[in-house]
């Protein structure tokens, strides 16, 4: 049999927008003081088209690494399944991988051979902490200058996989954001009546930046000429955005798992709270904690004190979940991301 490849291509639709992140990361990837490195933001704003964008950017081009392995890993991730993956990358001999009956034994096989090539491991959606060594992947470092890139929703799990360098995805500024759902609407739709355009914008703009919602529904009114229904989409995105075709299947159940993820429900309680507020409501932390603490949320406390203190460990949770991000230019105030 022939050599296997040492990049696969991967099916890829860039979203564009995201320039100058994908420029930080290429900068990171070639840092010698960098061997893991984490992705991390909301689902939906892209982190998975930043990490397939990066194993093509090795196809037909010299680089240091012998092999460049992509594994999915998901929320509740399946060792073996990924051990798997990363056999099928190496030339490791069938019969000799399949006489190891046990995930151990599969281990000491891939450390074995890893440990004698320079690769790079593209881990996509890690939701926890995973154990390199158990999975038979030896640890990156200047002896053997293999990299680790990994993507996640908390930047919690960037520090449990002790990731030298941690890159927050953000969504889209408005220019990035218009351009790619003009995109996927189409001009056609555009000319079709004069009010068209801003309606558009409009659409967009209650989007928030956030790619696979631009996407989405971009894709949904790309056969839709009157102005009428758009109209009504810019309500329904206002009252019951789950009402549009595509939101709920496509993006509406990847932000929930991200919720779902948070530790306990005081957590989610204070994260659900900003329901009663306007859109993009922005507060001074403390405030909200004040909020929190009125409503009953921290539970059983001693006193304010330590009210207060599980208040700011909430914030921290929420913010590392991309679930609470800063407001505006300033430290103290916090806006909700969904």
């Amino acid at each position: 049999m022939l050599p296997r490849s040492p990049v696969d291509e991967l099916p890829l639709e860039d979203t564009g927008g995201s320039e100058l992140t994908y420029c930080k990361i290429c900068t990171f990837l070639k840092d010698p003081q960098v061997r893991i490195m984490g992705l991390y933001g909301i689902g939906g704003v892209g982190k998975t088209t930043l990490l397939k964008k990066i194993n093509n950017e090795f196809l037909g081009t010299s680089n240091e690494f012998e092999v460049v392995i992509w594994a999915m890993v998901l929320k509740s991730p399946d060792i073996e399944k990924i051990q798997q993956v990363i056999w099928n990358k190496l030339e490791i001999p069938r019969d000799k991988w399949e006489t190891r009956s046990s995930r151990e034994e599969k281990a000491a096989e891939l450390l074995r051979v890893l440990k004698r090539k320079r690769f790079i491991l593209l881990l996509d959606d890690i939701w926890e902490g995973l154990y390199l060594l158990e999975m038979g992947v030896p640890r990156p470092d200047t002896e053997n200058k293999s990299k680790i890139v990994l993507t996640t929703r908390s930047q919690n799990v960037c520090h449990q996989m002790k990731a030298q360098k941690s890159i927050e995805v953000a969504c889209l500024e408005s220019e990035a954001a218009w351009a790619l759902f003009r995109k996927e609407v189409g001009e056609e739709i555009l000319n079709s009546h004069p009010d068209m355009p801003m309606l558009a914008k409009v659409v967009a703009e209650e989007c928030k930046g956030l790619p696979l919602a631009l996407v989405t529904l971009g894709r949904a009114m790309a056969a839709e000429k009157d102005p009428s229904n758009w109209d009504k989409v810019i309500q329904d995105l206002r009252k019951s955005p789950a009402e549009i075709r595509g939101m709920e299947d496509k993006l509406f159940h990847r932000l929930k798992l991200s919720y779902d993820k948070l530790p306990d429900n005081a957590s989610k309680s204070c994260f659900i709270y900003h329901s009663m507020f306007r859109e993009d409501w922005e507060v001074y932390y403390f405030h909200l904690i004040e909020l929190w603490i009125g409503e009953g949320f921290m539970g059983e406390v001693h006193d304010i004190h330590e009210a207060c203190d599980e208040g700011k460990k909430i914030i921290k949770t929420l913010k590392h979940a991309c679930l609470l991000e800063r407001g505006g230019s300033r430290e103290k105030r916090l806006r909700y991301m969904m």
